[in-house]
């Protein structure tokens, strides 16, 4: 279309919507020819007067025919021209006027909740989410040329938005004091007066708030809100404080309680100059003075400059304070993090260019064009909460990866961080041109560092609390603003401890030495006296000097030497401590009459006796002497015998000259031998070395209990044992000789207890020369000896292996021997032992005699053994016969074998006849027979014994019968006996076993199928043989006489114990003809079928099977398959009895059932009578055996069969289409009652959340508020008292490098629980925090579910829930139960 012509198009669209279709119309027809200026200025003043909005519109219209207002005018038409009254009318539906004005309305809420308000109507349109748009009328119009649909909608004023917010705003401050005030309960135990006093200062101006009419207003709250903040900086500075007072406090009463008036001048003046210190230290802070009105706030952010935003996304954030401040909260993140990761600027910028993005995509934000008031209301929240989010990511970033200064500083709100930027330009280290906008940048960063460096601080650029104080503002410095609080009071009253701690330190060394010094005087006198006790009484003589000498050093000390002396005294009275005690209990134990217990040499032998009337072993007899019983002689040592062999043979010695039967060993007496033995023995030394045992001899003495007996004298020891000196130099002197026959012994130290003897003779004569000396040997060779005989070559060489301890033998035999041992410098040693020649050979001669008497005497007993064995002999065989003869009469009165009561009848009568006369070999014949058969004779006579008239059926009657027992104990597994005295087996089964070996019969096997079955019992077969111990596990035993008697006599036995103790009873006896009947008959059925097959007599069906390991049955019915099989599945049993394993069923053709025989594929053929005569012939032919079952099933079988399977699938198909109809009817009928309980359940959980969904919403923030400061480490502390078990969950994720993202929480549940029958609100909420692990690279979602129980009259939170989503369900469910909780928010 060419450009000229666009005029005439647009009037004719224009005409052709306001009217019929006419004839089209030039430019020239309409107007005649061109328009004059005058036309043209009219049509421009007509224009001109209508209004911006109608020609907006007006031109957007014309725009669509390609036309404009501008070409009009230049044309002439004004718009009075009735052919453009269709646009008109298409514009004025825009016009406002139209709308109607604050009208009362039911709408919805930012959050979807209806409401009644006042409105006003307004153009909107439905966005892609289906949610109204308000526009402006201009957009309106814009958005109706652009395709959009507008409608008029119902929107909510601003003034009634405002009063319903600010109403809301109210309410929620108003709660917001209630949780405040639930806070200031946890201050109300605090120790702190200043903040007890506080705490009820801000209590008074929280409850005027809660009664002011118009309710709690925003500065006061916000106010309250702040001290309360402070009071935890107040608190933690009172605690500290007087945490600090009570240690002063704590040392000072120390000082004064320990500080007497005679301690040293200096001491006491010091303790006055700390006690007036002390008591300025202990004043309370003082309230401040009231602060100044606060200036009005000052308008803060952005982050950019607003004069270069040209683009939507930075003149939304411009135009919205709110917005703005955001923004900066943001970018102060921002640079705190650029200032911790300095090398990570790169990411940083990528992720602020993400962030961008994100928030474009977001919240629906053209990069360009204009900023309507739709997007303004949509953007704004968006924006806040997506730039909220960016802050809180980059802020728990800095919590984790910074420095406490970096936390500190990013932590201060950003009033604060303004006027610190101030101070940092006041005190010179920012230029004076600075601009102080809360965002550190690289310049305020070094300005920090400057400062850091000039108040000789360590610096990281960061803006920490130490620092802050510095510049006149520290996080902790000013806890309240209602009190003066001095930072550095603590330290100085713990400087004050400190010199405190130092005074008592001082105090404590003069009152040590003083202690001391007392302490060493009191041990000296106690250890003078000690000694003097000593000395006064019988006393060791080695120990007596040592303490004289302690004496002497206890005289003349000076005072400051005391302590020395007595630690020098001290240590060497520790040295000899126990030789004293043992002195003093000696001397506490000697009394005179025991006296003779010390007096006398230390290395006398005393023996002392029982005297005590008690003593029943030893007596004193009339003559004075004392008298022992042998028998009952208790004698012992105390502590031990003498080690020393020459004592120890003395004191034996001595004790036996006083009549005791004393051993060579003497034992060590037990604590109760010590009270009560008849003799004891010790040395006087031994005994008084240990004073414990002798205090209980002593105390024995004392009362009568021992009496001295005798004295083994020292110097008799040392007589005796030079007396073996010379002997034992006599038999040295001897053997140096080298001419005698005597005999000697000497010893080596190899540790051996082996005497090697190269004496010749007989070893019995040189075991009793030896044995005289046998207490010497053991005691030389410490322990019993061996004698072994060697060689003298032999002797040399074992004595130098050190495996002869001694060596005996003559004096001829010994002196080779020496010589060698003293050639090659072995020590050895002669023992006092020489036997003199004269001396042996008397004990050869006596040894001699002995030998001969006992060989006279040998002989005699074997003689006489000789004759009384053989009479012993003869007298037990014939007892032993006597006993078979009368075990033989027992056993032919019962039922046994014909050849054993033959021999048993012969061997009674024979047994009857023996005669004195009769040979021993007769009577020997006869035991041994009896013998060989005692096996048999001893079983048959159990089994005659245990038979009984009721188990009399297991033994009599034909061999091949077939004995049916059932289970009649009343506690079998299935059978039991009904009213009518039927058996009745339960399920149709039965647990049935075999008496004996399982039958490899088949039609036995099958007899017994059958006849169970007859009883109603199903069995499982073939069956197995019947344990020992299991018989009551059973229903029926099945057993074959022949087989019976064939089993051991045991087994018989049992079974017949079982019948008579009626566990087991008589069911039935199959008679050995009828088995043999029954089988005769199967026999000729097989022969009648076979003949049928070979004679073609008849049409039918047979089987034919083939001895193979097949189990497979191969069916030649092409022809009705399913009755066939069902026909097979009947004889199922029958034909499983012929093959080797369960039947398996498969279809072929006669030729095919043939190849599978020879193959050995095919146990049995199904066929019918022409294909079975086919294939026995062809059997025949190859040779195959095979046998007809005396099974034969008619045509008419096979075609009832068919009808029965027809007619069943009929049934079934009818029921399973009546079954699926009333299945989908039960359905749909469940679907309408869900869908009915749905659509009610649905109506009143809106009508509930209309009610209460403020309050649930409002639980819903404080939820999701609490919850994000603990995850993001601002304020973890609520959650974590709350909730522990999630705390440490999410602390452990934290642990793993699990790092925050994102948290959102949902209201879960909203009602009333009660708590002492008070209605509580209740909440319930799930957050779901997204996290994500750098080092794994995944994300993941922790969610909870968290709730409590608000008691806001108390301001208290009772009962706090908190689980994992995952297993919140069955834990909140009885937490609902245990609350008695009622849902406002979820219809059950």
């Amino acid at each position: 279309m060419f450009r000229g012509g666009w005029s005439g198009v647009l009037l004719a669209a224009a005409l052709a919507s306001a009217g019929p279709v006419q004839a089209q119309v030039t430019p020239l027809d309409i107007f005649g020819g061109l328009l004059g200026a005058a036309q043209a200025q009219a049509a421009r003043e007509g224009w001109a007067r209508l209004p911006n909005a109608d020609r907006s519109c007006l031109d957007r219209a014309l725009a669509r025919r390609n036309a404009d207002i501008a070409g009009l005018i230049q044309r002439g038409i004004g718009p009075d021209d009735g052919r453009l009254s269709g646009f008109f009318t298409e514009c004025r539906r825009f016009t406002e006027p139209n709308l109607r004005r604050g009208f009362s309305c039911t709408t919805s809420d930012e959050n979807g909740w209806s409401l009644t308000t006042t409105c006003n109507q307004s153009f909107a349109y439905r966005d892609g989410d289906g949610r109204l748009q308000p526009v402006e009328p201009r957009e309106a119009i814009e958005l109706h040329f652009s395709g959009t649909r507008i409608i008029v909608a119902d929107v909510e004023t601003g003034e009634a938005r405002a009063l319903r917010q600010a109403r809301a705003e109210a309410q929620g401050r108003a709660e917001q004091l209630q949780v405040l005030k639930g806070t200031l309960a946890n201050y109300g135990r605090d120790p702190s007066p200043v903040v007890r006093a506080e705490i009820s200062r801000i209590q008074s101006r929280i409850d005027q708030q809660l009664t002011a009419r118009t309710g709690p207003s925003a500065p006061d709250t916000e106010a309250i809100a702040r001290e309360i903040g402070g009071l935890s900086a107040l608190s933690q500075a009172e605690t500290v404080r007087m945490a600090a007072l009570d240690r002063m406090s704590s040392l000072r009463a120390q000082a004064e309680a320990r500080t007497k008036s005679d301690a040293p001048e200096a001491l006491r003046k010091r303790l006055a100059d700390l006690r007036k210190e002390a008591v300025a230290l202990s004043e309370p802070p003082r309230p401040a003075p009231s602060p100044k009105a606060p200036a009005q706030a000052r308008d803060l952010g952005p982050s950019f400059d607003c004069e270069k935003a040209n683009t939507p996304l930075p003149i939304l954030i411009c135009e919205d304070a709110g917005l703005r401040r955001v923004d900066l909260e943001m970018a102060r993140a921002f640079y705190v993090l650029r200032h911790l990761k300095s090398d990570a600027g790169a990411e940083l910028k990528a992720e602020s260019n993400e962030l961008v993005k994100r928030t474009l995509d977001a919240c629906r934000i053209p990069e360009t064009g204009k900023v309507t008031a739709a997007l303004r209301a949509r953007a704004v929240p968006c924006i806040a909460v997506t730039y909220q989010r960016q802050k809180d990511i980059w802020a728990a970033r800095v919590s984790r990866e910074g420095p406490p200064s970096a936390r500190q500083e990013l932590d201060r709100p950003i009033d604060e961080h303004i006027r610190l930027q101030e101070a940092l330009r006041g005190a010179g280290y920012l230029s004076a041109d600075a601009i102080a906008d809360g965002v550190y940048g690289g310049v305020t960063r070094k300005a920090i560092v400057a400062l850091a460096q000039a108040e000789g601080l360590p610096s990281d650029g960061f803006l920490g609390n130490g620092l802050a104080a510095k510049l006149g503002r520290g996080s902790s410095s000013t806890p309240s603003a209602a009190f003066i609080t001095d930072p550095s009071l603590p330290a100085r009253i713990d400087a004050l401890a400190r010199r405190y701690d130092g005074y008592l330190a001082d105090l404590g060394v003069e009152e040590r030495d003083r202690a001391a010094r007392l302490q060493a005087q009191h041990q000296l006198d106690d250890q003078r006296k000690r000694v003097q006790a000593l000395l006064s009484g019988p006393v060791p003589e080695d120990l007596r000097p040592e303490l004289a000498v302690l004496l002497q050093q206890t005289d003349g000390a000076a005072p400051r030497d005391l302590p020395r002396i007595a630690e020098a005294i001290q240590q060497r009275f520790s040295q000899i401590e126990p030789r004293v005690r043992e002195a003093e209990a000696v001397q506490r134990a000697v009394t005179d009459k025991n006296r003779f217990l010390v007096d006398g040499d230390a290395g006398d032998l005393l023996l002392l006796y029982n005297s005590s009337p008690r003593a029943v072993a030893v007596v004193r007899g009339l003559d004075g002497n004392l008298v022992f019983d042998p028998e009952r002689t208790v004698v012992c040592a105390v502590p031990d015998a003498p080690n020393d062999r020459v004592a120890l043979e003395q004191l034996v010695a001595k004790a036996r000259s006083l009549g005791a039967p004393v051993k060579e060993a003497l034992p060590s007496c037990s604590t109760v031998q010590q009270q009560s033995a008849d003799l004891i023995v010790f040395e006087r030394g031994a005994l008084r070395a240990q004073a414990g045992l002798f205090g209980t001899i002593a105390s024995a003495v004392d009362t009568g209990v021992f009496t001295l007996g005798g004295t083994v004298p020292k110097s008799d020891i040392e007589a005796a044992r030079q007396a073996e000196g010379i002997r034992a130099a006599e038999a040295e002197s001897e053997v140096a000789r080298g001419t005698s026959d005597g005999l000697a012994v000497i010893a080596f130290g190899a540790g051996s207890r082996t005497i090697c003897r190269i004496a010749a003779g007989d070893k019995a004569l040189h075991d009793q020369l030896l044995q005289t000396y046998e207490l010497l040997l053991k005691a030389e060779l410490r322990g019993a000896t061996t004698v072994v005989t060697a060689s003298a070559d032999g002797a040399f060489l074992s004595i130098k292996r050190g495996q002869c301890g001694a060596a005996y033998g003559s004096a001829k035999d010994l002196v080779p021997l020496v010589k060698g041992l003293t050639r090659d410098g072995v020590t050895f040693r002669y023992l006092p032992i020489w036997i003199a020649p004269e001396t042996v050979t008397k004990a050869q001669a006596a040894l001699a005699e002995q030998a001969a008497a006992k060989q006279r005497e040998r002989e005699q007993d074997e003689l006489r053994r000789g004759r009384d064995e053989a009479e012993r002999s003869r007298a037990a065989l014939i007892e032993r016969l006597k006993h078979d003869q009368a075990e033989a009469d027992v056993t032919l009165r019962g039922g046994i074998p014909q050849d054993l009561q033959t021999f048993l009848s012969g061997f009674a009568a024979e047994v009857a006849a023996i005669a004195p006369e009769t040979p021993d070999a007769r009577l020997k014949e006869l035991a041994d027979a009896y013998a060989a058969k005692r096996a048999r004779i001893d079983e048959a006579a159990r089994l005659a014994r245990a038979v009984t008239a009721r188990s009399r059926f297991l033994m009599d009657g034909d061999r091949g019968d077939l004995i049916i027992l059932y289970n009649d104990s009343g506690k079998a597994p299935s059978v039991v006996r009904n009213l009518r005295g039927e058996l009745v087996f339960e399920d149709g089964r039965a647990a049935a076993c075999l008496y004996h070996a399982p039958l490899s019969d088949v039609f036995l096997n099958r007899q017994i199928r059958d006849r169970s079955a007859a009883l109603g019992a199903k069995l499982d077969l073939p069956l197995s043989a019947c344990g020992a111990n299991d018989l009551a596990k059973q229903d029926l035993i099945f057993v074959e006489r022949e087989r019976l008697l064939r089993e051991p006599v045991d087994r018989v036995i049992s079974l017949v114990d079982a019948v008579n103790g009626n566990l087991f009873a008589r069911l039935d006896i199959v008679q050995a003809g009828a088995l043999a009947a029954a089988k005769q008959a199967e026999a000729a059925k097989a022969n009648e079928v076979e003949a049928r097959v070979h004679g073609r007599t008849g049409d039918g069906f047979g089987i034919v099977v083939v001895p193979n390991a097949s189990s497979v049955v191969c069916r030649v019915a092409p022809n009705d398959a399913e009755a066939h099989a069902a026909i097979l599945a009947r004889v199922n049993d029958r034909v499983g009895d012929e093959l080797p394993g369960t039947p398996v069923l498969t279809p072929t053709s006669a030729d095919g059932a043939f190849i599978a025989v020879k193959r050995g594929e095919c146990g049995a053929v199904y066929a019918a009578s022409a294909d079975l005569a086919v294939l026995d012939e062809a059997m025949n032919r190859d040779g195959l055996n095979h046998r007809y079952l005396p099974l034969w099933i008619e045509p008419a079988e096979v075609a009832q069969t068919r009808d029965t399977i027809e007619q069943d699938k009929t049934r079934s198909a009818e029921q399973q289409f009546l079954r699926q109809r009333e299945l989908e009817e039960r359905r749909k009928l469940d679907q309408a009652k869900a869908n009915e309980a749905g659509v009610r359940r649905a109506a009143q959980e809106q009508a509930l959340r209309a009610q209460y969904g403020e309050r649930a919403r409002f639980f819903e923030q404080a939820f999701g508020e609490e919850a994000r400061a603990f995850a993001t480490g601002v304020q973890p502390a609520a959650f974590s008292e709350h909730y522990p078990r999630l705390a440490r969950h999410y602390q452990a994720q934290r642990d793993d490098r699990w790092e925050f993202m994102s948290a959102e929480t949902h209201i879960l549940d909203y009602g009333t629980a009660l708590y002492k029958d008070r209605p509580l609100e209740t909440a319930f909420v799930t957050t779901r925090i997204k996290m994500r692990n750098r080092i794994k690279g995944e994300y993941q979602d922790v969610c909870y579910v968290t709730g409590f129980v608000n008691d806001a009259e108390f301001g208290v939170v009772r009962d706090p829930f908190g689980a994992s989503c995952d297993e919140a369900g069955p834990n909140l469910a009885r937490y609902k139960l245990g609350e008695r909780f009622s849902s406002r928010w979820i219809v059950p």
